[in-house]
């Protein structure tokens, strides 16, 4: 399993060489997503290996819960939560039509509309707060999970790649700015 690894890194190295920086960026997360997948199929309970990322798992999803439920009900976002409805019907009405451009076109005004809902949250006090700690026990429960796999001898190596493969792409988007 090694070799395949290291041997994916090589030729997706190779590959996107002369690739536009957001593309190879997109690549090199991929790569390191299927690497975390890896990871989980060794460990899949990874949470019961290390208390405390057990708790940051809970902090997290409970803050996520928290923020998503205050933007399903809170007022300031009622016209734009009307938008999205009506995106998602026409997405869904467009599916069925099985009109693969109309389909796509409805796919991205109903990805615009949900990034809406967010953008428009963040311009409201408490609901920019519910979100930035939803955020912010997001992050940290990945950094620990990452520092729990790194920290465990069958999933070491593959956290080691997918971290630098994660660090990597990083800097690509940084740079791409």
């Amino acid at each position: 399993m090694k070799i395949l690894a290291a041997a994916l890194t090589f030729f997706l190295t190779i590959s996107l060489a002369h690739a536009d920086p957001k593309e190879e960026a997109r690549q090199l997360s991929r790569q390191a997503f299927k690497m975390d997948r890896e990871m989980h199929q060794r460990i899949p309970n990874i949470d019961d290996r290390d208390p405390a990322l057990k708790a940051l798992h809970e902090e997290s999803t409970k803050a996520l819960m928290t923020s998503e439920a205050a933007l399903k009900t809170h007022p300031a976002l009622a016209d734009a939560r009307a938008q999205r409805t009506a995106a998602f019907d026409k997405m869904a009405a467009m599916i069925s039509q099985g009109d693969a451009a109309a389909r796509d076109e409805a796919k991205a005004a109903y990805a615009e509309s949900e990034r809406h809902i967010h953008l428009q949250a963040r311009q409201v006090p408490e609901l920019s707060a519910l979100l930035v700690a939803a955020d912010q026990a997001g992050t940290a429960y990945s950094q620990k999970r990452e520092s729990v796999y790194a920290s465990q001898p069958e999933t070491a190596d593959l956290a080691k790649k997918a971290a630098e493969l994660r660090a990597k792409a990083a800097e690509l988007r940084r740079a791409a700015r």
